[in-house]
C-alpha cells in the first residue's frame, strides 16, 4: 500500500512538473517571439536610418565639393586683385589667407566627412566668417579709394 501511495505521489509531482515546464516553455516562446519582433522592427528602423545617413553624407559631400570649387574661384579673383597695386596688395594677402583657410576647411570637410559629421555646423560658421571678412575687405577697399561701389557690388555688400 505504501508503494502505491508513493507511486500516486510521484505521478502528481510529475504532472505538476510537466505543467510548470509547459508554462515556462510557453512564456519563453512568447518572450522569444516578442524579442524577434523587436529585432525585426529595429532592423527596419536601422535600414531607414542608414539610408537617411547615406543621403545626408552624399549631400554634405556635394556641399563640400561646391565650397571647394567656389574657394578655387575665389583664389583666382584674389590673385587678380593683388595684381592691381600696392594698396590692394594688402587686401589680396588677407583674401589669399582667407581662401587658404577656407580651402583647408573644405578639404578637411571632404576628408573627414564620414567621421566628423558633427563638424558641419562649425564649417558653416567658418564659411560665413570668411564671407563677412570678404565683405569687410571690399568695404575697406572702397573707403580707401574714396569710391562708391557699383550697383552689383553694392548688392554684394548687403
Amino acid at each position: 500500500m505504501v508503494w502505491q501511495i508513493v507511486l500516486v505521489w510521484m505521478a502528481v509531482c510529475l504532472t505538476v512538473l510537466v505543467v510548470y515546464l509547459l508554462t515556462v516553455l510557453k512564456t519563453a516562446k512568447e518572450t522569444l517571439t516578442s524579442t524577434k519582433d523587436s529585432l525585426e522592427k529595429s532592423q527596419r528602423e536601422l535600414a531607414a536610418l542608414t539610408e537617411e545617413a547615406t543621403r545626408t553624407m552624399r549631400a554634405a559631400g556635394q556641399i563640400a565639393e561646391d565650397v571647394q570649387a567656389q574657394v578655387n574661384q575665389a583664389k583666382a579673383f584674389v590673385q587678380a586683385v593683388s595684381d592691381c597695386g600696392s594698396s590692394v596688395q594688402h587686401i589680396g594677402e588677407s583674401l589669399r589667407q582667407v581662401a587658404s583657410v577656407l580651402s583647408a576647411a573644405a578639404s578637411r570637410v571632404r576628408d573627414g566627412m564620414t567621421a566628423h559629421q558633427s563638424k558641419m555646423a562649425e564649417i558653416g560658421e567658418w564659411i560665413a566668417a570668411g564671407c563677412q571678412l570678404w565683405q569687410k575687405c571690399q568695404a575697406s577697399d572702397w573707403k580707401k579709394r574714396g569710391e562708391r561701389p557699383s550697383e552689383g557690388e553694392e548688392q554684394d555688400e548687403r
